[in-house]
């Protein structure tokens, strides 16, 4: 009976090790997702000065832009690119009509 009980309580230390094990996980993941939103920002900045300028685009063209700026060490793939400026659409930042995103009047 001992050793079921020290078995038992073994397996619960266990079981607090793995529970802290995926709250470590959960904290690495928000905190490479806090470095992805800062490093999307930077982008941000590129696009919102590229919509000023350049006027409506579609996600293509903007894709292919920011490639061009990503040479600087930071890269974005279209379906990132596409949830982050989708991102500010429904913050109202950006409109998106006629497959080009613009930027509201």
């Amino acid at each position: 009976n001992e050793r079921r009980l020290s078995g038992s309580n073994n397996q619960s230390q266990v079981m607090e090790a793995i529970e802290d094990a995926d709250g470590d996980d959960e904290s690495l993941t928000e905190t490479r997702e806090s470095q992805r939103e800062k490093e999307l920002s930077l982008f941000w900045q590129y696009i919102d000065n590229m919509l000023t300028n350049l006027g409506p685009q579609p996600i293509e063209r903007i894709h292919q832009r920011l490639k061009i700026f990503a040479m600087q060490g930071i890269e974005c793939d279209i379906n990132e690119l596409r949830q982050f400026l989708d991102k500010k659409v429904r913050q109202q930042i950006l409109t998106f009509a006629g497959g080009q995103y613009k930027l509201p009047k």
